[in-house]
């Protein structure tokens, strides 16, 4: 992933991202070493389902896996499914996200990073 995210540095991008779950595993070296190679991580504790769920709730229960992210996500929003979300069901509750993401521990589940990635595109306009 990192050396992925490495090829785009100084082509066409002044900052690179890389948005991935960590399945509940310890990414702490993959982060350090993105962080050398100037690539801004951006993990989810499961999984990206955990950012989508802040949008609807302030979940701080562990989520365990990405199958009980899922099916959390589901029950708060029945037509949601997996590889065909509909970023408008989230649109109203971004600042939301925002707000529980940044209050959630780093390195623990649930957690997220995406809200950073969030407040740099919205501040580069």
């Amino acid at each position: 992933m990192v050396a992925t995210a490495a090829r785009g540095m100084g082509q066409a991008y002044n900052r690179v991202w890389a948005v991935f779950d960590t399945d509940g595993a310890d990414v702490r070296d993959l982060v350090a070493r993105a962080r050398r190679e100037g690539i801004e991580p951006v993990p989810s504790t499961p999984t990206f389902e955990t950012w989508l769920i802040l949008h609807l709730d302030d979940h701080r229960a562990p989520l365990l896996s990405g199958a009980k992210a899922e099916k959390r996500l589901k029950a708060l929003l029945p037509r949601w499914t997996k590889g065909a979300t509909d970023f408008a069901d989230f649109a109203e509750g971004l600042d939301r996200a925002r707000t529980r993401a940044e209050k959630l521990p780093e390195g623990c589940d649930p957690c997220t990073s995406v809200h950073l990635l969030i407040r740099a595109v919205l501040r580069a306009g």
